[in-house]
């Protein structure tokens, strides 16, 4: 009887890690993946990761606790949306909206943010959000610490570029910085974990 027991509860964690895409919400998730739409869905605790979710409209969506890690966000509009404890390690935002964004004790450890938007109502809250090796808006990249690495800088003087934490490739990608554009708004960045 305990064998069985503690076969089926075996089973069933192993089941878990590998099951798809859940949520607490299964109709809002069905929704996402079906059309990635899902402006104002309640896709708090959504297991998503390692999804292809490139120019998904997320605006005013609650993501809070969500599992984003390793997801690709690029072009995506999280406009207002609440990720607030997620996990978006190693997630490629690229380009994504991230207006008016609450990412309070967020972890982006080696996800890439370049280009995002953050000009709306003063940025995005990342108070507490931990960014290890974290590619910011700039191109720059936080060490271990949550400081911009002092080398990082170079590469934007005609050197090789910035390689990507988030690509995974050890490819690097060209400079980032274009003297013309507008300059991004400033991170508000209060008790980032060091």
């Amino acid at each position: 009887m305990r064998r069985s027991a503690l076969a089926l509860a075996t089973l069933t964690g192993l089941l878990w890690l590998i099951a798809p895409a859940r949520a607490d919400n299964p109709y809002h998730l069905q929704k996402l993946l079906d059309t990635k739409e899902c402006a104002k869905c309640n896709l708090s605790n959504a297991r998503l990761r390692g999804l292809d979710l490139s120019n998904a409209n997320l605006v005013g969506a609650n993501l809070a606790g969500a599992d984003l890690r390793g997801s690709i966000l690029v072009g995506a509009d999280l406009t207002l949306a609440n990720l607030q404890r997620a996990r978006l390690n190693g997630a490629i935002l690229n380009g994504a909206n991230l207006s008016g964004t609450d990412m309070k004790f967020a972890d982006l450890s080696n996800a890439s943010l370049l280009r995002v938007n953050l000009d709306m109502w003063g940025g995005v809250e990342l108070t507490g959000a931990k960014l290890n090796s974290t590619m910011m808006p700039d191109g720059s990249i936080r060490d271990e610490n949550g400081k911009i690495r002092p080398d990082d800088f170079s590469s934007r003087s005609g050197g090789a570029g910035v390689a990507s934490p988030a690509s995974g490739t050890g490819r690097s990608v060209p400079p980032v910085v274009d003297d013309n554009a507008p300059r991004q708004p400033s991170i508000r960045i209060e008790g980032t974990e060091q």
